[in-house]
């Protein structure tokens, strides 16, 4: 069977409550959202404490742009008005694609995969006393060279209804 490519743009989200960073290097996320879906007890309007968003965009190396917005729609937001927007890559240097090829010979992986033909950059969003008006979905999306890429969404719900 004959592998798909990968489109020039593309990412992902990971919604949850918190993110940390080891020493290591790695993250933990805490308190993932199974399924990209949130269940809100107590009705609407509601008040999260914490909303994290780990939020990764991996660009073709060939057609990289370092600098991005980020945009964040809740439940009740127009298509064309996000309530959270974020300027990603700000003061970022273009990074050198000699050093990426040199850091992956050096790691020893193959030529023509992974950091070689793509650019990943990962930023981690939390917010604090995060509103939702109602239900629906939190959606994020990047905004490069004025095209819109979509890279998830948390669904947003009331509980069902015990039968009685």
């Amino acid at each position: 069977m004959k592998e798909e490519q990968r489109p020039d743009i593309y990412g992902q989200v990971v919604f949850c409550d918190d993110v940390r960073q080891e020493s290591t290097g790695k993250f933990i996320y805490i308190g993932v959202y199974n399924s990209n879906l949130m269940i809100v007890n107590g009705g609407f309007p509601a008040t999260l404490t914490r909303l994290s968003f780990a939020i990764s965009v991996f660009q073709k190396r060939e057609i990289f742009k370092p600098q991005f917005k980020i945009r964040i729609f809740v439940p009740g937001d127009p298509d064309d008005v996000a309530s959270i927007e974020a300027e990603i890559g700000e003061g970022i240097q273009h990074p050198m694609m000699a050093e990426i090829d040199k850091t992956a010979d050096a790691l020893g992986l193959p030529k023509g995969e992974g950091i070689r033909n793509y650019i990943h950059m990962f930023s981690v969003m939390p917010f604090d006393n995060f509103q939702l008006k109602s239900t629906g979905y939190v959606k994020v999306q990047a905004e490069i060279d004025g095209k819109r890429y979509r890279l998830g969404a948390l669904a947003v719900g009331s509980p069902l209804p015990k039968e009685g």
